[in-house]
This record gives C-alpha cells, sequence and structure tokens, in this order.
C-alpha cells in the first residue's frame, strides 16, 4: 500500500452502497457521491468527483478509471439502484473501464463479455447476522438433534435430514414449487414424511403425533436447518445466484445448485481463471429437469 498517488498500481475507492442505500432511507435515486461516479465511469467527467469526494480526478481520468476498483454489492445497491431491472441490466455497468467487485455475473453474460468478465471479481454474498459466526445456529441446531429427531431415526452417524429447503415462491417459481413437491411426495422409506422442507436420513420411528413433529422441525431457524442437512436446494432467487448457496457452504451443507446460469465466485466455470471448482462441493440439476419433471433432485444426492 502507498498513501503516494504516483507510485499506486491501483486505486479503491471507498465507496461502500450497500451501507449508504439502507441507511438513508433506500433512496431510488442515486445519492451525490453516486451521481459523481457515474459522471466519471460513464463520460470522464470528473468535476462532480472533485467537489464531493474532496479528491483530485486526474488519477482516474489518465486511464479512464481502468487502474480504479469500485465496489458494486447487490444489483439493488448499484450505482442507480435498478430495482425493476432482471437479467443484464444488472451487470451492463461492469462492461466499463474500471475493475469492479460484484457479487454475482451470470455464465450467460460472461459468455458474451468474457474478457469485461475477467477483468472484474465476483465476491461471494456476504453472511451477515452473528449466529452464523460465533457458533448460535449449529448450536441450536445440535440441540434439535439430540431432542427431536434423533429420538425417531434409526441409530446412526451423519446428520438427521438428508434435504432442507424452506423458501418463498419467487424467482423461477416452477423450479421451487417442483423441489417441494418433491420433498412432499418422497417415499417414506426414503424418509419422506409429507412435508414440503426436509426429507429425513431414514424412515421415521417411534412418532406418536407426525403433524407436531413435521411442525417442529418446518419451525425451526433455516439457518441452524441447514446445519442439520446433507444437502440444501439453491435455486435462483431475484437474479441467477443466491445467497443461500454461500448460507449452504457455511453450514457445511452441500449446494444442488438448480440454477443453470449461476456463476460462483472465484470460480473457474465458463472459461475464468479462478482458484475454485464448484464440481468440488456443489452438486447442479438442470432447471427445466425440475420444471418439467424429467429430474429429480432426491436422486441426484444419492
Amino acid at each position: 500500500r502507498t498513501r503516494d498517488p504516483d507510485e499506486a498500481d491501483l486505486f479503491f475507492v471507498t465507496h461502500f452502497g450497500d451501507i449508504l442505500y439502507r441507511n438513508t432511507g433506500r433512496k431510488n435515486d442515486p445519492s451525490p457521491w453516486e451521481r459523481a461516479l457515474l459522471d466519471l465511469v460513464e463520460r470522464n467527467d470528473g468535476k462532480a468527483w472533485e467537489r464531493t469526494f474532496n479528491t483530485s480526478a486526474k488519477y482516474w481520468q489518465r486511464r479512464r478509471g481502468a487502474d480504479h476498483i469500485l465496489v458494486q454489492p447487490a444489483p439493488v445497491t448499484g450505482l442507480r439502484h435498478p430495482k425493476g431491472v432482471r437479467g443484464w441490466g444488472h451487470y451492463l455497468q461492469q462492461l466499463t473501464a474500471p475493475v469492479w467487485i460484484s457479487l454475482e455475473l451470470s455464465k450467460s453474460f460472461v459468455g458474451e463479455y468474457p474478457a469485461c468478465a475477467r477483468k472484474n471479481i465476483v465476491a461471494p454474498y456476504p453472511i451477515p447476522g452473528k449466529g452464523w459466526h460465533n457458533g448460535e445456529w449449529n448450536n441450536v441446531a445440535a440441540t434439535a438433534k439430540k431432542r427431536l429427531l434423533d429420538p425417531h431415526l434409526p441409530s446412526g452417524n451423519g446428520r438427521p435430514l438428508t434435504t432442507y429447503f424452506r423458501a418463498g415462491d419467487h424467482g423461477c417459481v416452477p423450479v421451487r414449487k417442483a423441489i417441494k413437491r418433491e420433498f412432499r411426495n418422497a417415499e417414506r422409506s426414503r424418509g419422506g414424511i409429507g412435508d414440503q422442507a426436509f426429507v429425513l436420513r431414514d424412515q421415521p420411528i417411534k412418532i406418536k403425533d407426525e403433524d407436531t413433529f413435521r411442525r417442529r422441525v418446518a419451525a425451526l431457524p433455516r439457518q441452524a436447518a441447514m446445519f442439520l442437512a446433507d444437502f440444501c436446494p439453491c435455486p435462483e432467487g431475484d437474479s441467477p445466484s443466491a445467497k443461500r448457496q454461500y448460507d449452504a457452504v457455511v453450514a457445511g451443507c452441500v449446494p444442488v445448485v438448480a440454477s443453470d446460469d449461476a456463476l460462483w465466485a472465484f470460480s473457474n466455470e465458463v472459461g475464468l481463471d479462478g482458484p475454485l471448482d464448484p464440481a468440488a462441493f456443489a452438486l447442479h440439476v438442470p432447471e427445466a429437469g425440475l420444471a418439467r419433471r424429467n429430474a429429480s433432485l432426491l436422486k441426484a444426492v444419492d
């Protein structure tokens, strides 16, 4: 690091749009800082930058920002807050000269713009909430395993749930409904108990009131339940990838990605040169196969 801009190879712009957006009332219009950045990114005009950031624009303008690093967190907190935009509309800003750190790109976008994709960095979704990091959710899961689940399963090692998925119907709704339908209809010998959120590791035993048992398991906090499952389905949400993918990794639950266009952070997918091969830690089930009932998520995890 250096404080001498003439010696710097790269400049990190300390603008954190997600924090600004959430702490200033989630306004639709760009803030003064975002307007200044837009002037620079799109027109190489540094007047607002110098006025707002109190910093000379000459270092940006000499390479049109190609040696500057900008953070674009969730798509809705991009420089223009594009709430109603879906698909590539979230990513087009990243075709400009700066290096962008963002939470996602899609495989199709990278395939269309490989050079621009390689200059940018896809980072994992942040995992907020202290329960993920101080052991709280793991402790809740351990208590539920001991008191609620283990007494009703044959003895054996491993997590008590084969799969767990609890979510609303948004994003690719047919895929989400297909996952819930398959869990609800899973055979009892397979660990099915008629619930759309989970399938047990084994056929249950010694349950007097299955309705109450189902409700108690389904009522567990989603974060804790992921620590109880071997596999966690991850369909797309408002965009191809989802925070759930990274939640699953933290919980030690194998992500089963049901999104054909999702791109993992730091991955080597679609020609990128990242260090991670998702095939080493995640599974993939085709969206169309699930929606048309030609593919089975439970068969994929067997």
